[in-house]
């Protein structure tokens, strides 16, 4: 064997084993919720049950506060399986409670008569429909109050005996009440999906989803070709922004890996993300170790697009930087042993890449993403280089020496 292949052997060895690690690192954070790949580990103490508690309360998941409450669980602990979908688990044992799906990206073509009218569908462990709450909307509220009764054919049934009922719209309210079952049916489509494997389709839908990997296509191409075409390199910035950011919704994070850590995931379900992910963690193999950061995340991109703006630029030495990423691995650090110890999962919530899902972001991820886009003005990709935790952890996972 020549001393060439010696080597692109111990590279290749050496970043699986950095795989391997970062890997066992964050499925040991998933523990603490007492799932590992959906398998229940029996939460053992009091006081390891107390700690989910708090982090459940303190939680800021992807879903409006009201809707949490009209479905019943204010207080669970929420872990999201895509931009459509969430598992949903006890704050007090870590139990798992069953799958709620819903949103405004769920059903896209579906409006009543002022506009989109998302719902929320929460199907228990035994696949029945407990509860179904609607989302923000700009319907009249006598008209929405009086469509809302068709909610009621769909709460207690199984998701067999939810899929054989027909639901007519209320007279008088006819916009809002086919927007409603529409959005419900879709709804149920996606749980009977993840729960019994019946027609089994992505939850954005294949449409975007098939966008989401043409992109990441484009992007592996773009990645060997860009050094001399630089209207490359901005367009497929603009494409991650615009494509694969806001209108497919679609990222990493990492609160989405640790809930597929702790609840599973079926992969058709979550496609589009997990191609994402296949693309992050292989393509340090071909050379290309930054390649998610530079060439996939839609923040990322949006940071980037941002600096090219003709605007006062901060210089800041190399030396700054690696200061920086000290800093950001510190960060990683800080908040895996928060995780570890089963109190630091409401962080996770504060991760700013749903500010690519609007309509769900809260407002501490909306000021949080507004200071990054300012700041990305003056500094490059302020919020990759300093504190970003799935970035280090890619970083980390793709290390070969």
């Amino acid at each position: 064997m020549s001393q060439k292949m010696k080597n692109q052997l111990k590279q290749f060895l050496e970043r699986a084993l950095s795989l391997l690690v970062v890997l066992l690192l964050i499925s040991a954070a998933a523990v603490p919720m007492g799932h590992l790949w959906g398998e229940d580990l029996g939460k053992a103490s009091a006081p390891d049950t107390a700690a989910i508690a708090a982090s459940a309360t303190a939680s800021a998941p992807d879903v409006p506060q009201d809707v949490r409450t009209a479905l019943g669980l204010a207080d669970a602990r929420w872990l999201p399986r895509d931009t459509v979908s969430w598992t949903v688990q006890s704050a007090t044992t870590g139990r798992l409670l069953g799958l709620v799906v819903g949103g405004k990206r769920l059903a896209t073509g579906v409006s009543g008569y002022a506009g989109p009218v998302p719902v929320y569908v929460y199907v228990d462990t035994a696949d029945v429909v407990q509860n179904i709450a609607i989302a923000d909307n700009a319907e009249t509220p006598d008209f929405l109050r009086r469509a809302s009764v068709v909610l009621e054919s769909w709460k207690g049934k199984t998701l067999t005996q939810a899929a054989d009922t027909k639901v007519d719209a209320v007279s008088g309210a006819t916009y809002s009440s086919n927007a409603l079952i529409r959005n419900v049916e879709a709804a149920l489509s996606v749980c009977r999906q993840t729960t019994q494997g019946v027609a089994a389709a992505p939850a954005v839908g294949w449409l975007k989803t098939l966008c989401v990997l043409a992109v990441l296509a484009l992007g592996v191409v773009a990645a060997f070709v860009q050094r001399s075409h630089r209207w490359v390199r901005i367009a497929m910035l603009v494409l991650n922004v615009l494509v694969v950011g806001f209108w497919c919704g679609q990222f990493l994070s990492l609160s989405l890996l640790r809930g597929w850590l702790s609840s599973g995931c079926d992969p058709l379900i979550v496609l589009p993300t997990l191609a994402m992910l296949v693309v992050a963690v292989v393509m340090p193999f071909f050379g290309k170790p930054a390649h998610y950061c530079q060439w996939v995340c839609p923040l990322g991109a949006l940071q980037e697009l941002i600096y090219m703006c003709p605007w006062g630029k901060i210089q800041i030495a190399p030396h700054v930087f690696r200061v920086l990423n000290r800093i950001r691995l510190g960060v990683f650090a800080v908040l895996l042993l928060a995780l570890w110890l089963g109190f630091g999962a409401f962080l996770l919530d504060y991760e700013p890449f749903s500010i690519f899902t609007p309509e769900a972001a809260s407002t501490v991820v909306v000021v949080l993403a507004l200071v990054i886009v300012i700041a990305g003005l003056f500094v490059p990709r302020p919020w990759c280089k300093t504190l970003c935790p799935l970035g280090e952890a890619l970083h980390l996972a793709s290390r070969a020496d």
